[in-house]
């Protein structure tokens, strides 16, 4: 992305405190980022929903509940074992914790929010979408909207076998700096002209679903990036009437969510981006949710000093998202 607006890491749920983690390493410090700020893949991560979850996958599962509205605290503690385990619960104002191989993550939260860890296998449990979510195994048409990273793994190996590839699409570019968040708010941005990659068998030019991955540098705080996806959310209406859930996502996070060495604060998500996310799907349960935050297998799939990805990487990174959305429950 622009360096010169690369002031903070702008894209999730509590940045160790998803309720969903998909990757080769787990969340190990939820404190690990000190800022905001997008990055070229940044999104959302982040859910409300069941109470509790567990998942596994290559020997390891993990648990954590949802961040708050109105800026709750965060807490997790993570080991460094083979092999995970870990729980969540729903409360106010209780707190989780886990262990995985890649370390763990836990948040407190009104309304229960549900999730789990990563493994250093790659692999990830799931608690499932919200119950008032409409099913993603009934959704005609799910469009990803994002920035020239997302288009860098969807084109690079995302959008093929096993997956069910006559669902999914993607609107977008693989030119840096122009799908900013507020890009995608004004309904008349050029970012809008941007073409379909792989079209959906049916339902490709009114999707029923959108994946967003939102970036933007210059928020700081978590009602900043609130207001920003109201607005966003409303322009997703007003151009798809056939929309019936908007899942947000995150930025590719580093290995343990802590920037990578020769990195930039833009490979981490910070706190309040997970937070306003958390906040977002709380007060749109039956239309926002949050996607899985994925994690790099290794920092050295990012390019030197860059949330941009390593071009002989991507496909290693792609092989991380789909093996979510092959078995999206």
């Amino acid at each position: 992305m622009h360096s010169g607006r690369r002031l903070l890491l702008s894209v999730a749920v509590a940045a160790c405190a998803v309720p969903l983690a998909v990757g080769v390493v787990g969340c190990g410090d939820s404190s690990s980022a000190g800022g905001g700020g997008g990055s070229g893949s940044g999104g959302s991560g982040g859910s409300s929903g069941a109470s509790s979850s567990s998942g596994s996958s290559s020997g390891s599962s993990g648990g954590s509940s949802g961040g708050s509205s109105g800026g709750t605290s965060t807490s997790s503690s993570g080991s460094s074992s083979g092999g995970s385990s870990g729980s969540s619960s729903g409360s106010s104002s209780g707190g989780s914790s886990g262990s995985s191989s890649g370390g763990s993550s836990g948040s407190t939260g009104d309304g229960g929010g549900a999730g789990n860890d990563g493994s250093s296998d790659g692999g990830a449990g799931d608690s499932g979408p919200p119950s008032g979510l409409f099913p993603a195994k009934n959704l005609v048409c799910t469009q990803f909207l994002g920035v020239s990273i997302t288009y860098d793994w969807f084109t690079n190996g995302f959008d093929m076998p096993p997956l069910d590839t006559a669902r999914f699409q993607l609107k977008g570019v693989d030119t840096p700096g122009q799908s900013y968040i507020e890009n995608y708010t004004d309904p008349n941005d050029p970012v809008w002209s941007a073409p379909v990659v792989s079209p959906c068998a049916s339902s490709s030019d009114n999707p029923d679903r959108i994946i967003y991955v939102g970036v933007e540098f210059n928020f700081t705080t978590a009602a900043q990036w609130k207001t920003a996806y109201d607005g966003v959310i409303a322009t997703f209406k007003s151009k798809y009437s056939n929309l019936k859930r908007v899942d947000i996502m995150t930025m590719l996070r580093a290995p343990n969510n802590m920037v990578c060495p020769n990195g930039v604060s833009t490979q981490v998500v910070a706190p309040f981006i997970d937070q306003a996310i958390q906040m977002e799907a709380q007060s749109n349960p039956t239309f926002v949710g949050a996607a899985p935050a994925f994690y790099v297998p290794d920092c050295s799939d990012f390019l030197p000093n860059s949330e941009h990805l390593q071009p002989m990487n991507y496909g290693a990174v792609a092989q991380v998202i789909q093996n979510y959305y092959v078995s999206e429950p």
